[in-house]
């Protein structure tokens, strides 16, 4: 779940795509996909003065069937703060920050090749 004005479903899953392409194997082996998922959230906005504040989390958690289950086994949030920044320079932001936090989150998972 995440701030539609930062970034939308599919955008998020674009990013999660992007950032876990060439590593799904490796991830697939040591957290099989019937017993785990990842979630993400981007939250934040613009302050009174005008501000992009972002917050971005990433987790891997336990599957339950088919329902993922909100015990975090890892997870990574960053956070930023941008002044001037219009609409669109924001929502790069916040889909910056969301690849840190699923960085922060694979890189604990695996080693890097």
């Amino acid at each position: 779940h995440s701030s539609e004005v930062l970034i939308d479903k599919a955008g998020a899953d674009a990013v999660w795509h992007q950032q876990l392409d060439g590593k799904v194997l490796r991830l697939a082996k040591l957290y099989p996909v019937a017993k785990w998922g990842f979630v993400s959230q981007v939250e934040g906005g613009f302050t009174a003065d005008k501000a992009c504040v972002v917050t971005a989390r990433a987790m891997l958690v336990p599957r339950s069937g088919k329902t993922l289950t909100f015990r975090p086994a890892k997870s990574a949030m960053v956070f930023d703060s941008k002044p001037g920044l219009d609409q669109a320079q924001c929502q790069g932001l916040a889909k910056a920050k969301l690849v840190e936090a699923i960085e922060a989150v694979t890189s604990s998972l695996i080693a890097s090749k």
